[in-house]
């Protein structure tokens, strides 16, 4: 169901809108988004890692907290923060995960794959009193 609201434009949102939008089609903003935030989607949901439940919850603890700009770039420094918790935190004896197993997966992670990861983590921790194995195996980013 469509709805009608207000919302402020980033200078990234608004060069992303001119960059698709002729002059005909100027009205019809609210399509050009929906198509963009799908193509998103699609590509997320494409490229999220398969993941052990444990490490995906380390991934979570490791990143509740971080600061994930909206600087594209920062995605790429998941694998720092990650490892951080690991070595500092000791987040793989937490999670009894092996942590040098899931940081050569994370590192091998393209920039598509890493943004994943973000997604993934920031749409669990949106809902911190839900039941994170069952948003995991619903999403099938289990191995």
């Amino acid at each position: 169901m469509a709805r009608n609201i207000s919302i402020w434009m980033s200078d990234a949102l608004e060069s992303a809108i001119k960059e698709r939008t002729m002059q005909a089609d100027e009205g019809n903003r609210s399509a050009l988004i929906a198509k963009i935030v799908a193509r998103y989607d699609e590509v997320v949901r494409r490229s999220i890692p398969i993941l052990l439940e444990k490490e995906w919850m380390l991934c979570a603890d490791a990143l509740n907290g971080v600061w994930l700009s909206d600087e594209p770039r920062h995605v790429l420094w998941i694998d720092v923060e990650i490892a951080d918790a690991i070595k500092l935190n000791r987040y793989d004896t937490k999670w009894k995960v092996d942590g040098a197993a899931l940081m050569k997966k994370i590192s091998a992670l393209d920039y598509a794959a890493r943004l994943a990861v973000v997604d993934v983590v920031e749409r669990l921790w949106c809902d911190p009193q839900s039941d994170f194995s069952k948003k995991l195996r619903e999403w099938k980013v289990l191995s």
